[in-house]
């Protein structure tokens, strides 16, 4: 491989693996709509049930990416309304916690 055809090679795989700015700040914005979306709509245990047994039960699929973070809290409300969860087994706290007070 010549010289320049390999410094032309790693200049284009740099663009490839590199996420411009406003990239990342699309990204960023995104996330933060997606976390506002589903903390308005995920505000009640009727809410929870309603997702768990759409997602879960129905296996209807989403058509918004589910952010792990409520995906876990919709699973552990669906799984110990259901019976499928321990009973008097408790689920840790949540990593989270600190986050959310950002967001």
């Amino acid at each position: 491989m010549s010289k320049e055809g390999e410094q032309a090679w790693h200049a284009r795989r740099q663009q490839w693996i590199q996420a411009s700015k406003e990239t990342l700040e699309t990204k960023k914005q995104e996330a933060h709509e997606l976390n506002d979306w589903y903390n308005d709509h995920l505000s009640t245990q009727k809410h929870f049930d309603m997702f768990y047994k759409t997602f879960v039960v129905k296996r209807v699929q989403s058509n918004k990416p589910v952010p792990l973070r409520f995906a876990v809290k919709m699973l552990i409300h669906g799984w110990k309304e259901d019976g499928t969860w321990p009973k008097g087994m408790e689920a840790p706290p949540p990593s989270d916690e600190e986050e959310d007070k950002l967001l």
